[in-house]
Parts: C-alpha cells; sequence; structure tokens
C-alpha cells in the first residue's frame, strides 16, 4: 500500500524529524498488518533513545499479526539487556502458538546471555526452557537462523550455571526429571545437557539413569510415520497386547510437535493420521479411556483439520461405547 511504502521510506530520517517520527508512531495501531510492521520496522533506530517509541513497539508485542510482532520485537532487540520491561514482553511470547514469534523472542533473549549479570535476569524455570529451545533450533532450523549462530555458547552458559545447581537444589532436580520423562524432544535433550553439565558425581544417581534413558528415548525423532503404519496393521489384532500397544502409539503420536520445544514442521498431519487411525478401532477394543484422551484435544489443538480428525474418531467411538452398551444389556 502507499502508506506502507511511505512508512518504508522514512525510517532514514525519524531520527531527526519529529513530524515524520509523530507520523510513524500514529501508524503503529494503522488498520493494515503490513503498514503497522513497516513502520515498527522503520522506528527501530530510535528505540534506544526514544521512551515513546519503546512503548509503542511494546504495544505491538500483543498484535494479533505476528508479522508485526515480530517486527516490534526484533527493533526492540537493542534494548533487551537494559530494559526490564522488553525483557518481560519477550518472555510472555514464549508461549506463543506461532512458532516463528517464538524462534524471534528466544534469538532476541539469549544475545545478551555473555554476562552473567544479564543472566541473572531470568528464573532457572525459564532459563531451563530456553536451553530446550535452543536445542531444538539447533538441531532444526540453525542453518536458516543466523541469530542463532552463537547458540552452543548460549546453551553451555545455561546448563553449567544449573547444572551446579543439581548437586543441592530439588527443584532444579524434579524439572530435570520431569523433562528427561518429556515427549518433546527439545525438553529431554536439555536434561540430559544439564546433567552432562553437572557435578555427576555428587548429584543423585538416579538422575544419572534417568539421563542415560533418556537417550533412548526416540519420541518425536521423525519415527513416527513407520510406527503408524505398523499401528494400523495391529490396531485390531487378536492378540489384546498389540492392539493395546497400537493404540498406544496413536495417543502418543497425538502429542507429537505441540510441545512448548517442539518445532516440527508438518506435525500436524502426524497427529492427524494417529486420530484417524484410532477411528477405525472395532467394539471388541474399545475403552472409555481413548474417548476420555481424544476430547481435550479436540478443544485444544492449534490444527484445524486435527481438530477435525479427532472430532470424527470421537463420533465413531461414540457409536461404538453404544453398540457395546447395547451388547451388554442384550446379554
Amino acid at each position: 500500500s502507499v502508506r506502507q511504502a511511505a512508512a518504508q521510506a522514512l525510517g532514514s530520517v525519524v531520527s531527526n524529524n519529529e513530524e515524520v517520527r509523530a507520523g510513524l508512531l500514529a501508524r503503529l495501531t494503522d488498520e493494515n498488518g503490513s503498514v503497522r510492521q513497516a513502520a515498527a520496522q522503520a522506528l527501530g533506530s530510535v528505540v534506544s533513545s526514544d521512551e515513546e517509541v519503546r512503548a509503542g513497539l511494546l504495544a505491538r508485542l500483543t498484535d494479533n499479526d505476528s508479522d508485526v510482532m515480530q517486527a516490534a520485537a526484533q527493533e526492540l532487540g537493542s534494548v533487551v539487556s537494559s530494559d526490564e520491561e522488553v525483557r518481560a514482553g519477550l518472555l510472555a511470547r514464549l508461549t506463543d502458538e506461532n512458532w516463528r514469534t517464538r524462534i524471534v523472542c528466544i534469538g532476541l533473549l539469549i544475545q545478551e546471555w555473555d554476562d552473567f549479570e544479564q543472566f541473572t535476569h531470568y528464573s532457572k524455570t525459564i532459563q531451563a526452557y530456553l536451553i530446550a529451545e535452543m536445542i531444538s533450533l539447533e538441531l532444526i532450523y540453525s542453518h536458516d537462523r543466523p541469530f542463532i549462530k552463537n547458540i552452543r555458547d548460549s546453551q553451555m552458559t545455561i546448563a553449567q550455571r544449573l547444572g551446579k545447581s543439581l548437586v543441592d537444589d530439588t527443584n532444579v532436580q524434579q524439572m530435570v526429571v520431569n523433562w528427561l520423562a518429556s515427549s518433546a524432544m527439545g525438553q529431554r535433550f536439555g536434561g540430559i545437557y544439564v546433567v552432562t553439565q553437572s557435578y555427576m558425581e555428587k548429584i543423585p544417581p538416579e538422575l544419572v539413569q534417568k539421563a542415560i534413558e533418556a537417550t533412548n528415548d526416540i519420541r518425536s525423532l521423525a519415527s513416527y510415520p513407520a510406527r503408524l503404519v505398523a499401528a494400523e496393521l495391529l490396531l485390531n489384532d487378536s492378540n489384546s497386547q498389540y492392539s493395546q500397544d497400537a493404540i498406544n502409539v496413536c495417543l502418543e503420536a497425538l502429542q507429537y510437535g505441540t510441545g512448548w520445544a517442539d518445532f516440527v514442521h508438518d506435525s500436524s498431519q502426524i497427529r492427524q493420521k494417529a486420530a484417524l487411525i484410532l477411528g477405525k478401532l472395532e467394539p471388541l477394543n474399545y475403552n472409555q479411556a481413548i474417548y476420555d484422551a481424544l476430547l481435550p484435544i479436540m478443544k485444544n489443538d492449534e490444527n484445524r483439520q486435527v481438530r477435525d480428525a479427532v472430532y470424527q474418531t470421537l463420533v465413531r467411538l461414540s457409536q461404538l461405547a453404544e453398540e457395546n452398551k447395547g451388547k451388554i444389556e442384550a446379554a
């Protein structure tokens, strides 16, 4: 649009022209998302010296257009280490449903962590979460994201500090235990990383054992396509254990790519496939626990096609429940 082009062109003079500055601030609330994005990018050069501009960009961190939010976050990056309000705003976006938004915030939050005093702005829980996020990024997106080129150093810094806490901090110990058992690949790897950076001879031996076991956990490691093929074949097998194992694989796959630390392209296709397979259950293999596990997924999964697939399966399972009830009453 014309307004978008104007905002982009005026960025070079915003620092010495009050009329331009005021005009761009006004465009941060433009009805057009592309205009708001351009205005945010144009104001970035004065963010460190202009409190009103910082406030305007902070307000865009909750913009319903993810491109605008990401642009505002990027421009606020230069004041992350010095502005507590900016840090809080970025931390709040770590649970954003848009994975690109989370990546932008991770990149900005870790860039200043060479300095211990800056590092201590973050709670141990947030530090552990960021380890997992960064490991996932390193495994999947490191070649495409220049802002995480120093990611290994950041991981080491956080892991070493959390690792020291494993010796006598029971809260950190329990957090790491939970992460080592998580279905999210990044969380498991993050837990392993913290354990390996601790004083292993001083931490509880069962924690070391759990870390070793976690290295053999194949969940969220792209094995689901083949496992779901097998699950579909065995879903209604006459061997009840095979059938139950197939059901368990499908239920597990319904969580694939849904964790905070899971950045998995096309994971929704796995979840959709798992739901549809469960819809092929025969009455003999139905149990109420399957229905109960699917119901919250229908309500909460971020992908519409997954929700639709789960709905179809729930309708089918309801029919099975009625069939089973009728057979019991008839008997």
